[in-house]
Parts: C-alpha cells; structure tokens; sequence
C-alpha cells in the first residue's frame, strides 16, 4: 500500500492563499520547489548518495499530478521554464559543450526525454564557429528551445545576432541570422541588438530598436519554431503617441 501525506505550502507565486495537497511520500523529504508557470509547481527531493532528483507536479487540484525523475551529473542542472509552455528544460549546459546540448525535457503529462543536440553544423552553415559565439538568452517557448547567441565581428566591427531553434516535437535544430549591428551605432546609443520579446503559439518574436535620425522605431522580426520567418514589423514611437511593443 502506497503512504501519503498532505502538507499545506504557501507559495505567493502559486496561490494567494494557503492550499493543501495529498501528495505520495517521498523516501527523502522534499528539499526545492520550482514554478512550473500555468502549470503548478514542481516538488524536488534529492536521493542520498544518488544523482537522482525525484519530481511531482501539483496543481489547483487536491492531489499529485505525476512523479517522474531526472539524474543529472553532480546535480547541476539550468531549469527553463516559460509561462504556459507545455515544455519545461533542465539543461545539464547553457553553453555548447563540443558543440552539443544536454538535457532532460519533460512536458505537462509528465513524460522525461534525455537526450542531446548538436548545434555547430547549423551555425556552421551560417558562416560562424560557435566557439566564438557569446550565449545572450535561452528560452522555451510552445514549440521550442530557443538559444540566442551573439557574435562580434572586432574586423567588421558589428555585433551579429544568432537564434537557434530545437524543436519538442523531434528535437530538430534550426538557426538563423538575426540582423547585425554596428559597434558605433550601439555605443552611441543610436541603436540595440536584437532581444528577445516573447512568443504566441508558433510565433516566436525577436527585435531591436533604432532612434537613428528622425527614425525612432522597435524592428521585428516574428519566425516559427523550425525558423522559418513569418513577417516583420515597425512600431515606431512618437512623442505624443508612444507605443510599446509586446507579444
């Protein structure tokens, strides 16, 4: 028979108020809670002398969702999270290692995939060695894992933005030229590199600003998650009229 216990958390990030949830119990109490957004949280406990990690997701209702476990190396992992994202990441590394991505995925019916991803052909195919790359952003999104790199080109003198797309689905990895930026334009505050906004759906959006001239404007650039582009777009802001931009 199956032992369980029910504990009361109290977690602003959650909830408002105190909830209560009938959770199995666990062989070594649990040590973390992680938001989950949109979904609930996740509880953590660590076996003793194991790499194992032990998670159970609860929600708004009054029991459990799942348990599943991970086993990183060392226990170090990055988690990745994003609101409403049916995927959520540990990553074992944020930056490349020998051109690879190692991590476990786990999605909102509780299922773990670990596995890695060679990134260096695709960024290879752009015309960049992904050694010189600098990691700006990582991110998940509905559809994908979304790595943002930057590249600065000291003999051109321009700042290169770089995306790398893995999908959930297949694990396939796309990669894509963002724009570039020229190193004067950026330190006199004429223009930005590109960041990344947010997502809806497939659309995964990124863009910069320009105050260049009378041309004060955010640029961007909306792709899907196999990074293909979709369309772009202009905002620009005005005095009187300013405008925001957002997904």
């Amino acid at each position: 028979l199956k032992t369980f216990t029910t504990i009361a958390l109290t977690v602003s990030a959650f909830y408002s108020i105190a909830q209560k949830f009938t959770i199995e119990k666990a062989a070594t109490p649990y040590s973390n809670i992680i938001e989950w957004k949109g979904m609930g949280g996740i509880l953590m406990n660590k076996i003793v002398n194991s790499n194992q990690i032990y998670l159970t997701l609860i929600g708004e209702k009054d029991k459990s969702i799942w348990n599943q476990q991970i086993a990183p190396p060392n226990e170090k992992y990055f988690f990745i999270s994003s609101e409403n994202a049916r995927y959520v990441y540990f990553l074992r590394n944020l930056n490349p290692e020998a051109g690879k991505i190692y991590f476990d995925q786990l999605n909102s019916a509780g299922n773990v995939k670990y596995t890695n991803v060679n990134m260096q052909t695709v960024i290879r195919n752009l015309g960049y060695d992904i050694l010189n790359l600098e990691l700006k952003n990582v991110v998940v999104t509905d559809k994908a894992l979304v790595h943002h790199f930057r590249y600065h080109d000291k003999k051109e003198k321009v700042f290169v933005d770089i995306a790398t797309f893995i999908t959930h689905h297949n694990m396939l990895v796309y990669a894509v030229e963002l724009g570039k930026s020229k190193e004067d334009d950026v330190k006199n505050g004429k223009t930005n590199t590109f960041q990344y906004v947010g997502f809806t759906g497939d659309e995964i959006c990124f863009a910069d600003y320009s105050s260049a001239a009378n041309s004060k404007a955010w640029n961007a650039i909306i792709f899907n998650s196999k990074g293909q582009e979709q369309r772009r777009l202009v905002l620009k802001n005005k005095a009187s009229n300013h405008q925001s931009f957002g997904t």
